[in-house]
């Protein structure tokens, strides 16, 4: 009878450095999850979408000078995807006849998210990137040698800085990832009126790129 007692008391002493071991297991599993939790909860209330959409707006107009409008955002930061609607980049010159010089209806974006977080936004990778029926507005005014155009200003601020070297001051360090466009449009208008408008519709594009200043695997089609 002692024999049986104690083997059952050596059983159950040595069960119970497991039973602890388990729980330390479930707890610290639980407490992960609950972090994790909270961490997405905090993220998703501090990027809000209201303060995405203000941030972007801001960040063009430092960038470009140009004023952006957005309709509509929808943010995930866990996934890394970013849905935006009615975009319009206006142009910084009112005395041209259209107000914008972009029109986008619908834009998708999906980017891996920890080397976006870790580089403060300098290295965007596996970029997956869809924009849906965007319209390009190019107008030309004025008589040579004094014509202007109204993307007179995009240019000068994206091709300034030393030759040879890009970005210019877009301040990314990485890209790489896929584009397409469907549906797009292009409209040209030149105040001459030997020339008037020619529109280009129905363009379709997809490309590849593997890094800055890499060349860009570029397919498409389009209708005059």
């Amino acid at each position: 009878m002692e024999t049986i007692i104690e083997e059952g008391a050596a059983a159950v002493a040595e069960s119970r450095p497991k039973r602890r071991w388990w729980r330390r297991l479930v707890w610290f599993v639980c407490g992960a999850l609950v972090l994790l939790a909270l961490a997405a909860v905090g993220a998703r209330l501090y990027f809000s979408d209201a303060w995405i959409k203000q941030r972007l707006c801001q960040n063009a107009k430092a960038m470009l000078g140009r004023e952006l409008e957005i309709r509509e955002l929808r943010l995930s930061v866990l996934s890394g995807t970013l849905d935006l609607e009615g975009v319009r980049l206006l142009n910084a010159d009112i005395s041209f006849r259209e107000r914008d010089t972009l029109r986008i209806e619908r834009l998708s974006a999906r980017v891996a998210v920890w080397p976006l977080v870790l580089s403060r936004g300098a290295k965007i990778r596996d970029l997956d990137l869809t924009i849906e029926k965007p319209e390009l507005i190019v107008e030309r005014g004025g008589t040579w040698p004094d014509e202007t155009s109204n993307l007179d200003d995009l240019i000068a601020k994206l091709t300034s800085g030393p030759p040879g070297t890009w970005p210019k001051r877009t301040a990314l360090a990485e890209l790489d990832g896929a584009l397409a466009i469907h549906n797009g449009a292009i409209l040209y208008r030149d105040s001459d009126s030997q020339y008037g408008e020619s529109r280009v519709e129905r363009l379709d594009l997809t490309a590849r790129f593997d890094g800055l200043g890499q060349p860009a695997e570029v397919k498409g089609k389009f209708a005059l």
